[in-house]
């Protein structure tokens, strides 16, 4: 409606098939901005001021502290969001389902809405539960490889 008002047009978001997943996807990253925008203030707030003066006093620039300090010492909430981010990202279902219900030429469709139709739609409920397993899995591996980058390059000590 308001972006439709400022562009001047009519454009059909979650119909055209060409626009609907970017769409669904500018919605889901809208509904997550503030929860993700929380965690990192909190962990800006347990970096030590002190950290930064002494930089300061080495000679480091603003540039620098961010990324030789700010950026490592945030890793560890980095790798908190990316795993339960990529994890909520494979079990989005409710908004794509209330939005578009599989979309236009089922362009919207995700693994949890397959899940969905092939169990409850199709009634093929061995299909729907090797999908499930499937997913599992995928998140699994996922998940170890996050695991093993962050591992190497987390820091806990702030003192």
């Amino acid at each position: 409606g308001a972006l439709n008002q400022v562009l001047g047009a009519r454009i059909e978001w979650l119909t055209d098939p060409s626009l609907a997943l970017p769409a669904v996807a500018f919605v889901a990253i809208w509904q997550n901005i503030g929860y993700i925008s929380l965690f990192f203030q909190a962990g800006l707030s347990k970096i030590p001021t002190s950290i930064y003066e002494a930089a300061t006093l080495d000679g480091a620039n603003s540039a620098q502290s961010l990324w030789h300090m700010t950026v490592p010492l945030l890793r560890p909430t980095t790798f908190f969001l990316a795993v339960t981010q990529v994890v909520a990202s494979f079990q989005v279902f409710d908004m794509v389902y209330a939005l578009t219900g599989g979309g236009p030429q089922r362009r919207t469709e995700v693994i949890a809405t397959l899940v969905y139709n092939e169990g409850f739609g199709a009634s093929r409920l061995g299909r729907a539960s090797a999908v499930a397993v499937i997913l599992f899995l995928i998140l699994v591996a996922i998940t170890l490889v996050q695991q093993r980058y962050f591992s190497r390059r987390i820091t806990y000590d702030m003192s």
